[in-house]
This record gives structure tokens, sequence and C-alpha cells, in this order.
């Protein structure tokens, strides 16, 4: 059974396995790859991927968002075909301790953003969690402008260029 608020305004609430209401709705995070990859919480506070490993991951499943990487593919574009290439077993851990980073108070079988598919894995996230996808939109948005409204595209291509962190 599910619990709404008014105008649906606030979280949605089920019944957990020991009678309790748990929030249905996973907080949204932020990622931020136009720069210096980063991400933000829901409280705005950054969440420090400390492993340079599991940014490098984050980052590939970022570029390839929902979109299910093979974990062949992954370890070959994270590690190379150097001669040494860990077993998939590396890999799994690393996304163990990345989705413990992402979501720590995630359930047991919940993969949170990340999902494990039978053919790999996939960063689940909507184009607007992603600052990339934000500034294409944007860019987008300016060029199909009907207008000769060249305030209002100059305006929405700095908008875009906010998003970028660090030189542009």
């Amino acid at each position: 059974m599910a619990v709404t608020g008014l105008a649906g305004a606030d979280p949605v609430y089920g019944v957990g396995s020991k009678g309790s209401l748990v929030s249905l709705m996973r907080p949204q995070l932020h990622f931020c790859i136009l720069g210096p990859i980063r991400v933000v919480g829901i409280d705005g506070d950054a969440i420090e991927v400390t492993s340079r490993t599991q940014r490098a991951i984050l980052a590939l499943l970022l570029i390839h968002r929902n979109e299910v990487l093979s974990a062949d593919r992954m370890i070959e574009e994270i590690w190379g075909d150097d001669g040494s290439r860990p077993r998939p077993k590396s890999l799994q851990f690393h996304i163990s301790k990345l989705r413990d980073t992402l979501d720590p108070t995630r359930t047991p079988g919940d993969g949170g953003v990340i999902r494990t598919h039978p053919a790999g894995y996939v960063l689940d996230v909507a184009d607007e969690q992603v600052d990339v996808a934000n500034f294409e939109r944007l860019v987008n948005d300016a060029g199909r402008s009907d207008t000769v409204d060249l305030s209002g595209q100059r305006a929405t291509l700095d908008d875009g260029l906010s998003l970028w962190r660090g030189r542009v």
C-alpha cells in the first residue's frame, strides 16, 4: 500500500518488511562531468568518490548512461589491454564499493542507480541528473530558436557554459 501527500508533493511511502513506512522514492543524485567528476547528493553536499578506479567506472557509466555495458567492455575501457587486466571479480568489487558510496542506505538486492543486468551494468539516471545532458539540451535549445532573439540565444548558451567547472 502506498501513501502520497497533498498534490503529490510529498514523498511516496510503502510498507516495509517489518510493517514500518519506507520511502519508495530514491533521492536524486546529480552528476557533474563537465570538469573534474563530482557527485552531488539531494542535500546539496558533495559525495566523495575517492577511489581513482571507481571514478573511472562512474565516468564510463555516465558517458553511457542508461545503456548496458558488459563487464568485458568495462574492464577493457578502464584497465586497457596491457596484460594486467583484472578479473571480473575486481570489477564487481569496485561496483559494489561505488554503490555503497553513492547510496549507503540502499537495501540488499537494490542496486540503486547502478543496476546489474544479465548482460552487464547500467547507470539508471535521468538526463536532468547529468550536467553534460543539460548542457547539450541548452545548446540544442539555443540552436532551435524560431525567432531571431540573439539575446535569448546568448542567455541560453551562457546558461550552458555556466555548467562547466574549471577552464572553458
